[in-house]
């Protein structure tokens, strides 16, 4: 049960984990800009270079004159060119909040290139063909003017001004080739002139987000989340999982008893309600007998029954060992937890007298009371003040003796070892003391710190007992 418990924690954190993630991203999503992406193309007539005309459309003079034409304060979006290797195309993408507007600034890129390289001269008519080239000598040398007349000059505009002043070059040698000679009209080799290829369109879905994608890559950062909080919790969780740890703890100390998760444990009053079927049946007469068989040689009269820290179940543990134990020898249960006592919860008396009296000189059978054949319970009575001046009495020394003389064996239920100095004072007059530690609960430093406290207290650790332990099915 334990470990299906454990299993369906690790589950949890993960599936929060990845919902929480998704969660985030969906809301991110929500609430992010949609970015819409728009491609227009241009095509390259036989000699140009595709990769340096694609610089040139990049370039910083292309996106001004953009600007201009789409009669804007602010530049435009930034175009991400491209050429397509092995052809004469030259790809356009602009990327904007805006589908039309993406649409629009491609488009006006491959437009704004057009018409500075110019259109192909009309070579069919001499006076046409001086007017087409003196009309792109007049654009280009404006583009270069534009260009050194820059404030700043960028790195980018390199490129396109040393284009520019190339193609000058050989505008004006061809212009001045055809005034001198009109008759090389039919010679004349103008640079090639560029086409649309393909327009842009307004897109019909925004380019990002993505909320599938984005969802799918948060699942997985969820699921790596969640598995480094598991690991961290579990690294710094010093929790008690299996035996190994408490042979590591104290090699020479056994472990008596396993007692598995069982909720017949927790009903109250424990005595009377014994099944044999009980799940932890076996466990706890298994604990009983290795209580015995220690108990021989020298003989253990005495047994203290305290726990590492608090909730490891202690009083739980006493009686259920005293009622085991009572079926075959005489058998005194007695609370010494005088700060929270449970005994008397756990055997269905109320209220009684019990050890405080005792302490206070009353005598033990004003105090005894028998609960079933071979067992006698004495409570703590009512809560002192001061619990420890009350374990400090001379008293209690002469009562554990007159208590060994009556009964086979004595079962003390102690506070535990963390909380209070109680249970080291109590572990002085016993003859060995029952460390219970709860599994997933009762930390190894805990238990760690129990152990040199009892070696402090010269008292003998009997053995460990394991309680709660996970059921596997």
């Amino acid at each position: 049960m334990k470990i299906a418990s454990v299993v369906v924690g690790r589950r949890t954190v993960l599936v929060v984990a990845v919902l929480g993630a998704v969660a985030a991203s969906m809301l991110l999503t929500a609430l992010s800009a949609r970015v819409y992406r728009a491609e227009a193309t241009v095509l390259l007539r036989d000699g140009s270079n595709a990769a340096v005309e694609a610089q040139l459309i990049g370039s910083g003079v292309i996106r001004f004159g953009v600007g201009q034409r789409l009669d804007i304060e602010t530049l435009p979006p930034p175009a991400r060119v491209t050429s397509r290797p092995g052809t004469q195309v030259v790809s356009i993408v602009v990327r904007s909040g805006h589908a039309a507007t993406a649409a629009a600034v491609a488009n006006t890129y491959a437009t704004t290139y057009i018409d500075l390289r110019g259109p192909a001269p009309d070579i069919s008519d001499f006076e046409d063909a001086v007017a087409d080239l003196e009309e792109q000598i007049a654009t280009l040398r404006t583009a270069i003017d534009n260009i050194d007349s820059a404030t700043v000059t960028n790195p980018d505009d390199k490129v396109p001004r040393d284009l520019f002043v190339a193609r000058l070059s050989h505008l004006e040698l061809q212009l001045a080739t055809l005034e001198a000679d009109p008759t090389s009209l039919g010679d004349i080799d103008i640079v090639p002139a560029a086409t649309i290829d393909e327009k842009a369109t307004p897109p019909g879905k925004a380019e990002e987000p993505r909320p599938a994608r984005t969802a799918g890559l948060a699942a997985l950062a969820g699921l790596i989340i969640g598995a480094i909080a598991i690991v961290l919790a579990e690294r710094s969780n010093d929790a008690l999982r299996d035996i190994t740890e408490l042979n590591a703890i104290r090699r020479r100390v056994p472990v008596i008893g396993q007692i598995p998760h069982d909720a017949a444990l927790q009903i109250r009053p424990s005595v009377g309600r014994r099944r044999i079927d009980d799940t932890s049946y076996t466990s706890i007469h298994g604990l009983r007998d290795e209580v015995l068989l220690i108990g021989l040689e020298p003989p253990l009269r005495v047994i203290q029954v305290c726990g590492a820290a608090p909730g490891a179940g202690t009083t739980t543990i006493a009686t259920e060992l005293a009622i085991a134990l009572s079926e075959y020898s005489s058998v005194a249960l007695i609370d010494l937890d005088l700060r929270s006592p449970e005994i008397h919860h756990m055997v269905g008396l109320h209220n009684p007298i019990g050890m405080v009296d005792n302490l206070d000189s009353h005598p033990i059978d004003l105090t005894l009371f028998p609960i079933q054949e071979g067992l006698d319970v004495i409570a703590a009575g009512r809560p002192p003040s001061s619990p420890m001046a009350v374990l400090s009495r001379v008293r209690l020394d002469t009562m554990m003796n007159e208590m060994r003389d009556r009964y086979d064996i004595v079962v003390i239920d102690s506070p535990d070892l963390e909380s209070y100095g109680d249970a080291t004072m109590i572990a002085r007059l016993v003859d060995a003391v029952i460390v219970v530690a709860r599994v997933g609960h009762t930390s190894t430093s805990s238990i760690r710190s129990a152990c040199h406290e009892l070696d402090a207290a010269n008292a003998r650790i009997m053995g460990f007992v394991i309680n709660d332990m996970p059921t596997r099915r």
